[in-house]
């Protein structure tokens, strides 16, 4: 039996200079926003059934309540198509997006091997914009613009955590390539 030993090498690297690069920093902020707009949806999602399900209020509340910041307490009143489409690209398009750059970022500095690192790196920012988002950011901004926290009136806290922690795990369903050679995801 014959080893053909530069298969062997192409297949278990021994030196630094066998070892495929890390992918570039572009690629990864770019996947992160796939990863962060899919992890949006399905936030919107995880929002319109707990609403609907658990609180027995109807499923656009949430989102329409992201709405209101821009259209108003005239968005609350039943449902407001305009005010849904405006609270859903509010949504995808401010808080969804920061933090799937964030969590891009994260991973291009981690450079995670396993991909339960990368569901602990979604988790983490999953909380990490649950507490700067709703914490501290929106009553600051409401305060400064004197408008009512709608969030905060019309979303139960244990439902803001319960998404935002969706919002993490659907970071994590980054659209990663897992490299067997180097044994990393790239």
């Amino acid at each position: 039996m014959t080893v053909n030993m530069a298969s062997v090498a192409q297949r278990f690297p021994t030196t630094s200079e066998d070892v495929r690069p890390h992918a570039p920093i572009a690629r990864t902020l770019r996947d992160a926003l796939v990863a962060g707009q899919t992890a949006g949806v399905a936030m919107a999602i995880a929002m319109m059934v707990v609403s609907t399900f658990l609180l027995g209020q109807t499923p656009f509340v949430p989102i329409q309540s992201i709405g209101a910041f821009v259209l108003g307490s005239s968005a609350l009143d039943g449902m407001n198509p305009i005010a849904f489409v405006v609270g859903f690209l509010l949504h995808q398009l401010g808080p969804a997006l920061a933090w799937s750059l964030a969590f891009g970022a994260l991973v291009a500095v981690v450079r995670p091997q396993r991909a339960v690192v990368l569901m602990y790196l979604g988790l983490f920012v999953g909380v990490l914009a649950q507490v700067v988002d709703v914490y501290i950011l929106l009553p600051r901004i409401t305060t400064a613009l004197s408008l009512p926290n709608y969030w905060a009136e019309h979303v139960h806290p244990a439902v803001s955590w319960l998404v935002h922690l969706v919002f993490g795990l659907g970071l994590c369903m980054f659209p990663w390539n897992f490299d067997p050679v180097t044994r990393r995801y790239a």
